[in-house]
Parts: C-alpha cells; sequence; structure tokens
C-alpha cells in the first residue's frame, strides 16, 4: 500500500503547481479577527516555513474574513504539509474537517485540471497511507479523513477503502471507525442520519463479512476484540434503525 514516501511525492508536486501563485503582505483581512500580530506572523517566513499555529489561524478565516482564493492557493501545499506532520508525541498537527470544509468553499473542482489533479492525487496517497498503518498513536485517522470527506468525494473514498480492506491494518481502522462513530456506546443512537452514505456502506452484508473474517483469522490476537466488538455495534445499530418486522431487507 502507499507509504508516507508517495505522499511527499504528491506533496512536493502540489508545491510545484501552485508555486505561481503569490501573496502581497498584509494579507487583507478583518480587523475585527485579524490582527497585526496574525499579519506579522504570516509574513514573518517563507511561506515552506511557516509553522501550524498561525497556519491553522489562516486556514480557519481564509476565504471569509482573511483572504481571497489567490491567498488560500498560495498557503495551501503548506498546509497541506502539515496535515501530515506529527508532533513530538506522534500526534498529527491538524485535523482535515477544516481543510475539506475549505476546499469545499473553494470549489476546488471547478479550479484548472492540473491543480485539480495534484489535490486529489495528495489526497489520495493520504488517505491510503493512512490505511496502511495502524497504531496506538494514529488509530482515530481513519474515521477522522472519512468523516470529512463528506465535504469532497466520500464514495470514492470509501471504494478505496474497500479495495485495501484484505490489509489488517484497513481493518483494524475499520472497527475503530465504527466504534468511534456509530457505536452504541460512544455515542448512542440519536445524532446519526439515517439516510448518511457512511452509515449506509457501513450497514453492508460486505463489511460484517469483512469483520468476521478478520475476526477468525487473527483470533489470536490482542486486536481480533475489536472487530468482535465492531460486529456487535453493527448489529445493535441494524436493530435499532429497522426493527424486527420493518420492510428493510436483512444483511
Amino acid at each position: 500500500m502507499t507509504k508516507y514516501s508517495d505522499v511527499r511525492t504528491a506533496l512536493n508536486h502540489v508545491y510545484d503547481v501552485f508555486k505561481v501563485y503569490k501573496v502581497t503582505h498584509p494579507v487583507v483581512g478583518s480587523p475585527i479577527s485579524v490582527t497585526p500580530e496574525h499579519q506579522k506572523e504570516l509574513a514573518a517566513k517563507p511561506m515552506p516555513q511557516l509553522d501550524q499555529e498561525i497556519l491553522w489561524k489562516f486556514l480557519f478565516s481564509s476565504l471569509n474574513t482573511w483572504g481571497d482564493e489567490n491567498d488560500f492557493k498560495h498557503f495551501l501545499p503548506r498546509i497541506l504539509e502539515l496535515h501530515i506532520y506529527r508532533d513530538n508525541n506522534g500526534h498529527l498537527l491538524y485535523d482535515p474537517q477544516l481543510l475539506f470544509m475549505k476546499l469545499h468553499r473553494a470549489d476546488w473542482r471547478t479550479w484548472n485540471q492540473e491543480e485539480q489533479s495534484a489535490i486529489e492525487t495528495f489526497l489520495d496517497t493520504w488517505w491510503l497511507s493512512i490505511l496502511s498503518e495502524y497504531t496506538d498513536e494514529y488509530q482515530w485517522q481513519a474515521a477522522s479523513f472519512i468523516t470529512a470527506a463528506h465535504d469532497i468525494d466520500l464514495q470514492r473514498y470509501l471504494d478505496m477503502w474497500e479495495d485495501a480492506l484484505p490489509e489488517v491494518s484497513a481493518v483494524r481502522q475499520l472497527a475503530e471507525m465504527i466504534w468511534r462513530i456509530y457505536g452504541v456506546s460512544y455515542q448512542g443512537f440519536g445524532i446519526v442520519k439515517v439516510r448518511d452514505p457512511l452509515l449506509q456502506w457501513v450497514l453492508q452484508p460486505e463489511i460484517e463479512t469483512v469483520l468476521e473474517s478478520a475476526f477468525f483469522t487473527y483470533s489470536d490476537e490482542p486486536y481480533s476484540v475489536a472487530f468482535s466488538i465492531a460486529l456487535e455495534e453493527i448489529k445493535l445499530f441494524r436493530n435499532w434503525l429497522y426493527p424486527p418486522g420493518s420492510t428493510h431487507p436483512s444483511p
């Protein structure tokens, strides 16, 4: 599966494609939310050297109260880069939710084909690299990415996940995602949307089959209990959504 080196290569291409976008400091922003100190921090270093704190502030306000699309595109390569970095404790610096919201707001699928392709390749390789590893520090990454993907191309990333499911790391990420997002013990039933395409994907019989197979294949491993828990969560969830006697077909 895709490794970190592939993500780095894809990121380098993003830098190359978007290098045509320049900014003039101070970047136009609302004086209510963008202070002179923020402007100073944003201009203090070349874009590839800016740190996560000031770029998170910019990303949060971008395309709204700080900067236009040109400015967003200028800083985008470094913003993407900081999404794949980890701090000294092994945690990712950013959650992708805000990034994907901003890409959606920027209507990135209307950008020129070279730009779209560069972003798409980066996101694809990043996603596959997430699915290719599972550690206690990174166990939430797939859940975080796939919920954020509602704002860009959810089905694309679900299809890629399904293709990766023979890999135990991808199945472990699947079990973790089910518990974190749809687990009865984690959130309860009340806040989910029945027609949520991610939920409908989780409830497919094929997903249960994958989890069952993994449970028996890796039954001697401590993590096999996660597959069993995910299966129970799916069954409980399905029974709540489609109680016995309902018209919804059983798996």
